[in-house]
C-alpha cells in the first residue's frame, strides 16, 4: 500500500506493546465505488503477527446483526461505527474470510518497518 494513505488507529495507546488495529477507507484510496469498504491491519504482539484484511461492510453474506451482537455494537451509526463494524467483522469472521493474510515477523524492527511502509507511524 502507498504511504499517502490515511490510517485510523483503534485499540491500545501502545499498539506495539499491547496490540492495535488500523482502519483505512478504500473510498479514500480508490474512489466512491468502494464506499463502505475498508482495509484493516491488526498487530498481535504475542505472536509478532500482522494481519491484513479487506472488508466490504455492505456484503450481504455477513450477518450484520450477529456481528453487532457479538461486539455489543447494535444501533451504532456513522463513519466511526462503520469502521468499528469492519473491525468487528475481522474479529467475528477471521481474516481468512475477509480476503486477508497473516505474516509473522522475527523482530519488532521488522514489524515497525512493515507498518511504516504502509504509512502507519508509531511514535
Amino acid at each position: 500500500m502507498e504511504n499517502n494513505t490515511q490510517w485510523k488507529a483503534y485499540g491500545d495507546i501502545n499498539p506495539l506493546d499491547h496490540g492495535g488495529v488500523w482502519v483505512m477507507s478504500d473510498e479514500e484510496k480508490n474512489g466512491t465505488a468502494f464506499k463502505g469498504c475498508y482495509y484493516l491491519k491488526k498487530f498481535i504482539p504475542e505472536t509478532m503477527e500482522i494481519i491484513n484484511a479487506w472488508v466490504d461492510i455492505k456484503d450481504d453474506w455477513m450477518d450484520k446483526k450477529a456481528v453487532q451482537e457479538f461486539a455489543g455494537s447494535e444501533g451504532e451509526e456513522g463513519q466511526e461505527a462503520n469502521e468499528r463494524y469492519a473491525i468487528d467483522c475481522l474479529e467475528y469472521h477471521g481474516y481468512h474470510e475477509l480476503q486477508g493474510e497473516s505474516t509473522t515477523y522475527n523482530t519488532m524492527e521488522e514489524v515497525e518497518e512493515e507498518l511504516k511502509n504502509c504509512g502507519i507511524i508509531i511514535d
